[in-house]
């Protein structure tokens, strides 16, 4: 297999969720996703255009921020949707803290303040 998206699956009750994982081969994002905790299975599917992709979303969203340095109010949802999956894996997975990814500086909640700059600012 080539470098790209690897389609996984992860269980969420009774229920298999899908997700994806840039690797450079198979056995890579086999090792990332163990890496990763969250029980997820690979397939040996890939996808080699994000464009076409059918997962959308995380991958999107953080790439066009990064580039842009822009949060469109449009797209909040969906970015702290992907802010939330992200600090969880990186939670299972032992390298980021609960401060980390939803405390009061965490990722998910700057997010917010990025996009929404005066809400919820109090000084004591």
């Amino acid at each position: 297999m080539t470098k790209g998206l690897y389609i996984t699956s992860y269980p969420v009750g009774m229920m298999s969720y899908a997700m994806g994982i840039y690797a450079d081969n198979i056995d890579h994002a086999r090792e990332l996703a163990k890496i990763r905790n969250i029980g997820e299975h690979v397939s040996s599917n890939i996808q080699k255009s994000i464009k076409n992709s059918n997962i959308k979303g995380m991958p999107f969203l953080f790439r066009n921020w990064v580039k842009t340095g822009k949060i469109c109010k449009s797209n909040i949802l969906l970015l702290a949707h992907e802010a939330s999956i992200l600090g969880f894996i990186a939670m299972k997975s032992g390298v980021a803290s609960p401060e980390d990814t939803i405390g009061d500086k965490g990722l998910v909640h700057e997010i917010i303040h990025m996009t929404y700059p005066s809400l919820f600012y109090h000084k004591i």
